[in-house]
């Protein structure tokens, strides 16, 4: 009788598990991974918001433990190193898996005491990163095994910005669970309403200042409302602009939403961010079968291949914005075309399935001490 092989065990670490992106990708890789092959569980320093808490019963439905390492937001930080060391000697992974600046950083220490090799995904391109975050990277990038870029556009940035070695480097695309977004009841007739929708954090990254104004010019005879998605530390701001323009009947801050729901019912996606590393929300929007606007950006031309697939306008320009909507606004055929034709092109490219198999191949390679 053949021994049953043991299985690889990953740890994914995470600052906290509240709504965003990198968090959904983690919590679909998870699920994604070949059980018969892989063990995984997720390490969170700060514990997990009220908001997440459907994500949290996701993993406990999937079986994943979750290790909370109870840090209080800005404080505890040494005890909260010692306790991700422990940690981790106690559980004694595989490899370590750290997202986001916190976890990574900590991971980095934690897992080079700890003799255990670390991956870490790069989400984003972090401009707004200090020049001291940008340091400590630096002169902790020798503690990484591997470094994963969720695009060609991050890998750029963080050999220019934070000087990654390119043989340390590999892309792989974050993916999503394709079928949860499938929408096969769309239509794209013309209407007498038209709902424009957009989602993300409320942040200066995601320029929903632009998207308001470019509503504020619409000349559309077209009855027009446009639902925003999300929370965050721009919220105030946002609220401001809308008043100033009496948009308040048209433009709505409408808080998280479960995504598969909110993207039933609009009519166009617009996502007018000023930079993203690759820009998950468009490939969920995309996936349902929506027309979609974005941001001239390079995260966002990954996905938006050629004007088969969807429109891209000048970043941080409403005017241009407010072109795009108006044009698609009154043309039902053009909405159904690049609808259709994203769907087409995400369906397969984005699968979390082929993702979690890139990432299961690269654990092996890293494991077996291959370097390519």
């Amino acid at each position: 009788m053949k021994s049953e092989q043991k299985k690889i065990k990953i740890i994914y670490a995470l600052p906290g598990l509240r709504i965003g992106g990198a968090e959904r990708f983690t919590i679909d890789l998870i699920k994604n991974l070949d059980k018969e092959k892989f063990e995984a569980k997720l390490l969170i320093l700060e514990g997990a918001s009220e908001e997440a808490e459907d994500w949290r019963r996701e993993l406990e439905n999937e079986r994943v433990e979750i290790l909370d390492l109870k840090k209080r937001k800005g404080k505890d930080k040494i005890k909260c190193l010692i306790r991700y060391y422990k940690a981790l000697k106690a559980e004694n992974p595989d490899i370590l898996h750290a997202q986001l600046f916190t976890a990574d950083l900590f991971g980095r220490l934690a897992a080079g005491l700890a003799g255990i090799p670390l991956v870490i995904t790069e989400q984003n391109l972090n401009y707004v990163d200090s020049w001291p975050r940008i340091i400590l990277k630096r002169l902790t990038s020798f503690l990484s095994a591997r470094v994963v870029a969720i695009s060609e556009a991050v890998r750029n940035y963080l050999i220019k910005r934070e000087g990654v070695p390119e043989d340390k480097l590999t892309v792989i695309y974050n993916g999503t669970e394709t079928e949860k977004y499938a929408f096969n009841e769309r239509s794209y007739e013309q209407k007498d309403k038209i709902i424009i929708g957009s989602v993300g954090r409320l942040t200066r990254q995601k320029g929903f200042e632009y998207l308001i104004e470019a509503v504020s010019k619409l000349e559309s005879g077209i009855e027009i409302e446009c639902l925003i998605a999300g929370d965050g530390e721009e919220r105030a701001n946002l609220e401001m602009l809308i008043n100033k323009h009496g948009l308040q009947n048209r433009v709505k801050l409408i808080g998280w939403q479960k995504a598969g729901e909110f993207l039933k019912k609009i009519d166009i996606f617009v996502l007018p961010s000023v930079w993203e590393g690759l820009g998950i929300a468009v490939i969920e929007a995309g996936l349902s079968g929506l027309p979609v606007i974005a941001s001239d950006i390079d995260g966002l031309r990954e996905i938006i291949t050629d004007s088969n697939q969807g429109c891209l306008f000048k970043p941080g320009d409403a005017n241009d914005l407010k072109e795009k909507l108006e044009y698609l606004i009154g043309n039902a055929d053009e909405r159904k075309r690049l609808g259709c034709g994203l769907q087409r092109n995400l369906r397969e490219k984005f699968s979390i399935k082929k993702i979690a198999g890139e990432y299961e191949e690269l654990y092996r390679k890293i494991l077996n001490g291959d370097r390519n």
